[in-house]
Order: structure tokens, then C-alpha cells, then sequence
């Protein structure tokens, strides 16, 4: 009679897996938490940047100005900023006039904060006034969004 064979794996080698596999998650875990904090950041410019280009197109559509009031600068930034259009036609948006639409960066991405030198107009025909630099920073650094005078935004890396 031939004796069975036992297949499958001991306790020692299931042990030393796990060890390793706990090893190799020690050595990732930084990396990983950087890597989603850069991921915020990225995040979070690209929400700016889709309001930025949002608004530009309500200007046009609306055939009135549209302003963005970033509630932060670029020295003390914070997390919310409103996209207002001109509804009374006076020519000046105010701060809580048209369709006042309220954001939070931070409900999306938690550590981020933004904030502008300037507060963007867009013109009815789709060019910019008033061309900012918008900040959009986190513990992991900067980026910049600038507003060409065609009304274009742009993100990338602050100069140094």
C-alpha cells in the first residue's frame, strides 16, 4: 500500500507570509499616504478649475458677468469660494448676487485650502478681468491656477 502524500502549507510558512506581507506594508504605507495627499491636491485643482471654466461659459450663455469670490488669499487661504453672476445688470457683481453658488473645498478634499489675489470676472463675451493667481495648496505643496486675459485657465506647478 502506498502512503498518502500531504499537500498544503505549515504553520511556520503561513507565519513567515504574514510577516513579510506585514513588512512590505510598513515599508509602503508612507508612500501610499503621500501619494493620496498629491492625489487631494490634483483634486481639488481640477474642481477650481472646472468652476473656473464653468462660470466662464455662464457669462457667455447668461450674456452677463460673472465674478468667483474666493473667500482666502494667497497668504492665508481657506476653503470656500462663490460663483455670483450680475442679475441686477448694474454692470458690478456682488458678492451674493444671481445664483450665488457656495463651495467647499473641503467636502470633497479635506486638507486642501484655496485662495486668489484676485477675484476672476469673466465678461459676457467670454474674456477675463481682473487675472488672478489662484492657489490651491495641502501639506504636500502648491498649485497655481492663472486666468489668461481670453478667459483660459491653466494649472501648474508655482514658480520658484
Amino acid at each position: 500500500m502506498v502512503g498518502k502524500r500531504e499537500t498544503g502549507f505549515t504553520l511556520v510558512e503561513l507565519m513567515i507570509v504574514v510577516l513579510l506581507m506585514g513588512i512590505l506594508a510598513a515599508i509602503a504605507a508612507p508612500s501610499y499616504q503621500g501619494y493620496m495627499a498629491r492625489s487631494r491636491l490634483n483634486g481639488a485643482a481640477r474642481m477650481v478649475f472646472s468652476d473656473l471654466a464653468t462660470a466662464r461659459m455662464d457669462a457667455v450663455n447668461m450674456n452677463r458677468r460673472v465674478q468667483v469670490f474666493f473667500d482666502g488669499t494667497q497668504a492665508s487661504p481657506a476653503a470656500t469660494y462663490r460663483i455670483c453672476d450680475d442679475a441686477s445688470g448694474d454692470g458690478a457683481v456682488a458678492s451674493n448676487e444671481g445664483r450665488n453658488i457656495a463651495r467647499n473645498i473641503r467636502n470633497h478634499y479635506g486638507d486642501v485650502s484655496v485662495g486668489s489675489n484676485n477675484d476672476p470676472i469673466f465678461l459676457p463675451n467670454g474674456t477675463a478681468a481682473k487675472l488672478p493667481t489662484i492657489k490651491v495648496s495641502n501639506s504636500k505643496g502648491d498649485l497655481d491656477i492663472t486666468i489668461s486675459i481670453a478667459g483660459r485657465a491653466l494649472i501648474s506647478e508655482p514658480e520658484t
